[in-house]
């Protein structure tokens, strides 16, 4: 994956997930997965806006998104 600064992150269905982050400066809506079975990182679909110092939860399945910085 793509190095991040001030993801967001969480653990769900078995996975780390990391979303959003500045990469260097700008804020991204990037989502990624680690799968810590198969020691493999994947792309996951995006938040739907660009964000950093986003925080991150689950509940149950769902991973959450909350805040965060715009850049705006």
């Amino acid at each position: 994956p793509t190095p991040t600064d001030a993801p967001g992150s969480a653990a769900a269905s078995g996975k780390l997930w990391s979303f959003g982050g500045e990469t260097p400066s700008t804020p991204t809506a990037a989502t990624v997965a680690y799968d810590p079975s198969t020691n493999t990182w994947a792309s996951a679909p995006n938040m739907s806006f660009a964000r950093s110092a986003v925080s991150g939860a689950a509940i149950g399945n769902h991973l959450v998104a909350a805040g965060g910085n715009t850049g705006a």
